[in-house]
This record gives C-alpha cells, sequence and structure tokens, in this order.
C-alpha cells in the first residue's frame, strides 16, 4: 500500500477472566459493538472460561450484526502468555467487580477502564486507567471512544498508570507500607502501657 493508503491499526481491546455474570463480559460486548457501527476499526478478544450461554449470546450478537471477524474468545493462559496478551492489546476492560489484573495492565503500561466500585475509583484516583458508571453503556462507550481517537489523552494514561504502580505497588513499596504500619501499631500500642 502506498503511505497514505496504508489500512489503520485495529485498535485491540480486551478482557480477562472468568465470563459470567459476575464480571458482565456483555456489557464490554455491547459497548464495543455500538462503536463498531460507527464505523471504528476495533476488535475484541476475551480470555478466560466460563458460560457457553454468554459466550453464544456474544458471538450471535457480533454475527448478526456482520462483526464476527472482530470478536475473539481464547480460554485461560499462562502467566507468560497473558502478559504477552496484555502487551498486544491497546486496552482492558473490567466492566464489572474489581481485579488486581489492573495492575498488571497498569504495569504493561496499558489502559485499564473499571467499574466504579470503591476500590477501582481508588486507584483511578492514584492513576491507575479510568473507571465508568457500573452498567452505563454509553458512558462506557464515551471512555473507549476518548482513548481510542485522543492519543495524547491515550498515552497519558498509559504513562500516569505505569508510573503509578511502578511507584504504589511495587513488592519493595508495599513491604516498606507493611513495615511502618507494624511500627505505628507497637508504637500504639506501648503508649497505652
Amino acid at each position: 500500500f502506498p503511505k497514505n493508503l496504508k489500512k489503520k491499526k485495529t485498535f485491540k481491546i480486551i478482557q480477562t477472566g472468568k465470563l459470567n455474570n459476575d464480571k458482565k463480559p456483555q456489557w464490554t460486548a455491547e459497548a464495543v459493538l455500538h462503536l463498531l457501527k460507527m464505523g471504528e476499526n476495533i476488535s475484541l478478544e476475551f480470555i478466560g472460561k466460563g458460560s457457553q450461554k454468554i459466550r453464544k449470546e456474544i458471538k450471535t450478537k457480533f454475527k448478526e450484526n456482520n462483526f464476527s471477524k472482530k470478536i475473539k474468545f481464547t480460554n485461560f493462559l499462562s502467566q507468560k502468555s497473558l502478559c504477552r496478551a496484555y502487551n498486544q492489546s491497546n486496552l482492558c476492560i473490567f466492566p464489572e467487580g474489581t481485579s488486581l489484573s489492573a495492575l498488571e495492565i497498569a504495569a504493561c503500561k496499558k489502559p485499564v477502564i473499571m467499574a466504579n466500585h470503591l476500590a477501582s475509583k481508588n486507584r483511578a484516583k492514584l492513576g491507575i486507567g479510568l473507571t465508568y458508571e457500573r452498567g452505563n453503556i454509553t458512558d462506557l462507550k464515551k471512555k473507549i471512544f476518548k482513548l481510542l481517537k485522543d492519543k495524547n489523552f491515550y498515552n497519558k494514561v498509559c504513562n500516569n498508570s505505569y508510573k503509578t504502580v511502578k511507584y504504589n505497588f511495587t513488592y519493595d513499596h508495599i513491604s516498606k507500607t507493611f513495615l511502618n504500619l507494624c511500627e505505628k501499631a507497637v508504637l500504639k500500642k506501648n503508649e497505652k502501657i
């Protein structure tokens, strides 16, 4: 292809973990399907086992809209393969619940969108990813769209997420924080004696 006619790279979205009603993969699928209908060049991969019923429902919706090639299901991966999948994606979504995997994604310098549960809101305040209003497909779609279209914003979220994980969630930092808490508890107990 000539340079100006090169095909745009597909923006790859993933969701990892069990595919069940607790994790709401249907919400991710619905938001992505809306964006595909708008003409966006994106794909979606679910990584993890789970409900065959949910998997079939999602596949059917994509097929009915002629987007069968834009959806993929992969069983659980080894930690090494999962890390590779994170690095090959452009975005990871956890539409429901909270997941420690959000920290792994951030450590790979990738953005994550999480449901606005307290733990996720606290992570976002620290600088890890974005939250959306739980169950609000329109809000989820808007957050995906902003990351897809605004390269500066995308890079800012990636860099902030990485820096936050590197500073706040390394074993060294967690160990120091834990030791400080233990020291404070001992001092407090000794004051009472």
